[in-house]
């Protein structure tokens, strides 16, 4: 009995690992390509991830017991998030690198617009605010070192273009946010 569930185990492990394809490999040999290279990493991990939660047993099980805990606004916003996991709508996104501009040698500067761009689902209401958004897009700052013969991506900034002021993504590492940060309760 443990043999076959073993077996059983290593088969559908290996035919979710036959489904998701390999990662991309990694160009960082010009600034724009270790930049294109950071962009399709993040699109393949998009889709292997969703590709594994396919049917995740603990979504179902949350969704029914939030259901009998909750009334009003809390209840409608976890059934529109149940709705929206149910649409399995992934993003979509459409980039464009707006600017480029070396500092030195070592240092570069790519401003980028990205957009997401899947069409909006049957049923799914918008704001003015949220398609002006959406139609705009987002901008970010990439800042780009060499080192030796390859370049990093070294900071990431959304620009937050007429919402607010720029911000540094992944300045604070996710440790060193645990003792003071409280997820959406």
């Amino acid at each position: 009995m443990r043999l076959t569930a073993l077996v059983l185990a290593v088969l559908c492990t290996s035919a979710l690992a036959q489904q998701i394809p390999q990662p991309p490999a990694a160009d960082a040999s010009t600034p724009e390509a270790a930049l294109r290279s950071y962009w399709a990493l993040k699109d393949w991990y998009e889709a292997a991830w969703r590709m594994e939660r396919v049917e995740r047993k603990s979504d179902a099980l949350f969704e029914r017991l939030v259901a009998e805990l909750t009334r009003g606004k809390p209840q409608r916003f976890y059934e529109g998030l149940a709705a929206y996991r149910r649409m399995d709508v992934g993003a979509r996104l459409e980039r464009k690198i707006a600017s480029m501009r070396q500092e030195s040698p070592e240092r570069v500067v790519i401003e980028a617009n990205i957009r997401n761009v899947p069409p909006v689902p049957a049923g799914v209401q918008s704001t003015a605010f949220l398609q002006k958004l959406r139609d705009a897009g987002e901008n970010y700052r990439y800042v780009i070192a060499r080192e030796g013969e390859r370049w990093h991506i070294l900071e990431i900034w959304n620009l937050w273009t007429g919402v607010m002021a720029p911000k540094e993504q992944y300045d604070t590492p996710p440790q060193q946010l645990f003792p003071a940060h409280v997820p959406s309760q």
